[in-house]
């Protein structure tokens, strides 16, 4: 005996193999005599007329002939049944049997076939109906794409028949029914977007499904996937988001979404190219995903991979409960910082979400969210890759709890009230909760004992903007240990107002005195680490030289000593009568080896007229401003081992150098050409005269200036080579020693045993202090000319 061999090959080629049948069913009418009634009405009417059977016989042979004569037949009682065989796996669903197997009695006064026929189609198109609705909600494995069962409905009709409405997304639904006339399916449009145009597709897809009724339950599940894509993109091109439906990966990354993704939209975020947000259609909901696609060895499609990605939570993203989760699930596949972080509320997966149907400001939320969890994630990136340790917190979350920093302590209320501004910056304010922030600890960053006298231990970091259309912004904040003294001026415009006196001392830095907080702003999220470090150190030296300044000032008593003005990378101070100096730390600029340190203290001199308010004086000359290289190199070198000796020596240094410098260049200036006046450090001076008779004149700590001269020096005999016979550069002075004796005398004053003269005589100069050094200078510098002028003019 042969066997029929199984069909081999592709469902379309099986179903090609084994058409489903052309007919739906037999329609036989039959005359059957009822021998037994079978209900009551049935037997009383049998009974009424059997009455009239015998009353017509007596009429028609009389009843005395009754029982001689009979008729020559006994009518029965029988009646017309049209009896429906439908055929198995008709129009490709196989109802049962018992659904559609039916008897109807005919009522042989009225003849109807065709209302027969009609019955009977519209039993069996509603029992195919309901088999279509029981697959479609059933669907295969568990799995299904209608998640309840209100979404499928058979409506039914006596008169027109019944219909199947399937809900595709949101309010649009297809209206599915079967031609009693014809057997054929027949499709309409329903819901808020039914239009004739969109009727001219459902008239494409019933030819095919007519043609090949198996592919009814694929074309539903296919329209329905089609409606969703067309409706989050429809969104998408609403809000302005750039989406396409072509992958921009190659088509075997697919597989890390899982199985039975059907369709996929991907809408890229316009801050940063290579992330997507992306909407992912499965048989059991609606997925979302954040997605980095990465270039491996070209730039074609096929040759890009995704890299990092993680799924959304869309019900916590977009629902109430929105307290300080963390909303990705970790879906890390390849290397670099993650882009999301477990789940804090439970360890298993995100699941899909099961309504299809998503509402344009979820979707809004969603692109915002995807956003801020980038910048976030950059962030994160530059951080881990400088080696700084961090930590997201969530402050909306615990506004009601105890707030700890990174080190375990408890913070202050004043440290705690900085943080908690975050949840009222955006509009989203509900989408703000699931974006954390970044605590970091001040000694992780800088590594420096300084640090921790300037700030306190915590630095908060939160990316904002990430809601609106402008750039997205880093905000790094950290609180000063102690608010840094204001500038005279700022004191007291404080004291005579209760205005705000929140600083600016640039675009991206904000300072509140009333707080002691420093805010950063970057609005580059690939480098803002690198700017909050770079801003920092040169806040954090300004900071500490103004602190000092204050209490140098008030230890030394200098109260001519005043903070001009103060913006937290700039002071600017009066340091003696009318002169002034700037003070800001310039960092080194890359690939500039000779700049110690990172960068260089900038010193900048001029001179106010007090009695103008402060004003810059361009008619009066600050002499220290050709010393400003000096001066900054010796005070970067002190302010390395100590900022507070820095600060002391600088202050001692400008206040001690300026009576000398000053009188210096007025020599200068008389000299009529035949004085040159170099400078040799800080607190050294040279004059040359006629360059051939020097003097130097060095300003001691105790603020002694020692005049010398230098063919004298012993420091010039010291530098010379011994048992050389190099003439000396300089030459000495004739009756140099007269000249010194002559102006100690005239300048010097009486003084007891227990204090020393104002001048003192020595064998190649003088030291003196105090008020008449500007007399003893003017007095040597008037001598020494002439004594060299009279020697007769220069020799060629």
């Amino acid at each position: 005996m042969n066997r029929r061999s199984p069909p081999t090959g592709s469902p379309q080629q099986q179903r090609r193999a084994n058409p489903p049948p052309l007919l739906g069913g037999t329609l036989t009418f039959k005359i059957a005599v009822n021998t037994k009634p079978q209900n009551r009405e049935a037997a009383s009417k049998r009974h009424v007329n059997k009455i009239l059977a015998e009353l017509q016989q007596k009429t028609t042979f009389g009843a005395t002939q009754e029982a001689t004569k009979r008729p020559s037949d006994t009518p029965d009682d029988a009646s017309i049944i049209a009896e429906w065989q439908p055929t198995q796996f008709a129009l490709a669903v196989n109802v049962r049997r018992e659904d559609v197997t039916m008897d109807i009695v005919v009522d042989a006064n009225n003849l109807d076939f065709p209302e027969i026929l009609k019955q009977v189609t519209l039993k069996h198109s509603r029992a195919i109906l309901r088999t279509v609705q029981q697959q479609l909600l059933q669907g295969s494995g568990g799995r299904h794409i209608f998640s309840d069962q209100a979404d499928i409905e058979v409506i039914e009709d006596a008169n027109s028949g019944s219909e199947l409405r399937v809900r595709l997304c949101g309010s649009q639904s297809i209206i599915i029914a079967i031609d009693y006339r014809t057997g054929k399916f027949v499709f309409r449009d329903f819901g808020d977007f039914a239009t004739s145009a969109r009727s001219l597709k459902f008239e494409r897809i019933s030819k095919p499904v007519n043609n090949d009724p198996a592919q009814l339950i694929g074309m539903i599940m296919m329209k329905k996937y089609l409606t969703i894509l067309e409706t989050i993109e429809h969104q998408a091109n609403y809000l302005g988001l750039q989406n396409t439906r072509l992958r921009p990966f190659a088509d075997s990354e697919m597989a890390k979404f899982g199985p039975n993704i059907r369709t996929s939209l991907y809408m890229g975020l316009t801050p940063y190219p290579g992330y997507y947000l992306v909407m992912l259609a499965a048989e059991d909901g609606l997925k979302w995903a954040l997605v980095n696609v990465r270039d491996n060895s070209g730039r074609t499609r096929s040759s890009r991979v995704i890299g990092d990605w993680g799924w959304l939570d869309v019900d916590k993203i977009g629902g109430e409960d929105r307290w300080g989760e963390i909303i990705a699930e970790e879906q890390h596949k390849g290397s670099g910082a993650k882009l999301n972080q477990r789940n804090a509320g439970s360890s298993s997966s995100v699941g899909p979400q099961r309504s299809f149907a998503v509402r344009t400001e979820v979707l809004r939320e969603l692109y915002a969210f995807c956003c801020a969890r980038v910048s976030h994630t950059k962030v994160e990136q530059q951080l881990k890759s400088k080696g700084i340790p961090c930590r997201p917190f969530f402050p909306c979350a615990r506004r009601n709890k105890t707030r700890k920093g990174l080190d375990g302590h408890e913070l202050t209320s004043s440290r705690a009230e900085a943080s908690d501004d975050s949840c009222a910056l955006t509009p989203y304010s509900s989408t703000a909760r699931s974006v954390p922030m970044i605590w970091i600890r001040a000694h992780d960053i800088f590594q420096t004992k300084s640090v921790a006298d300037v700030a306190y231990e915590n630095i908060k970091i939160k990316v904002v903007d990430w809601w609106s259309e402008r750039p997205v912004r880093v905000i790094t904040s950290l609180m000063l240990k102690e608010a840094p003294p204001l500038s005279d001026i700022d004191a007291k415009r404080k004291a005579a107002s209760s205005e705000s006196l929140v600083t600016r001392p640039s675009k991206n830095i904000t300072y509140d005195p009333a707080t002691s907080i420093v805010s950063f702003v970057s609005y580059n999220v690939e480098t803002c680490v690198t700017e909050f470090l770079e801003e920092w150190d040169r806040i954090r030296r300004v900071v500490s030289l103004v602190r000092e300044l204050g209490k140098v000032k008030r230890k030394m008593g200098w109260h001519d000593v005043q903070i001009l003005r103060f913006d937290l990378q700039t002071v600017e101070l009066a340091y003696h009568s009318n002169c002034v100096m700037s003070v800001q730390w310039v960092p080194a600029v890359a690939g500039d080896n000779q700049t110690a340190a990172g960068g260089t203290y900038e010193m900048t001199f001029s001179a106010i007229a007090k009695d103008r308010g402060f004003e810059a004086n361009p008619s009066d000359f600050n002499p220290h401003s050709d010393l400003a290289v000096f001066l900054s190199r010796s005070f970067q070198h002190d302010a390395e081992r100590s900022m507070g000796v820095a600060v002391k020596h600088l202050l001692l240094t400008l206040r001690n150098t300026l009576p000398v410098i000053k009188q210096l260049y007025a020599v200068k200036r008389s000299g009529a050409g035949e004085v040159i006046m170099l400078l040799k450090s800080p607190t050294w001076f040279r004059l040359l005269y006629r360059t051939k008779f020097a003097f130097d004149f060095r300003v001691l700590a105790d603020g002694q200036v020692a005049i010398s001269e230098v063919a004298t020096s012993f420091l010039s005999v010291r530098s010379a080579a011994p048992g050389t016979d190099k003439p000396r550069p300089f030459e000495t002075l004739p009756g140099l020693n007269d000249i010194t004796k002559e102006v100690a005398q005239e300048c010097g004053t009486k003084t007891t045993k227990a204090t020393l003269p104002p001048v003192i005589h020595t064998s190649n100069g003088l030291i003196c202090k105090g008020p008449r050094l500007e007399d003893v200078i003017a007095q040597l510098h008037a001598k020494i000319l002439a004594r060299v002028q009279g020697l007769g003019p220069v020799s060629s």
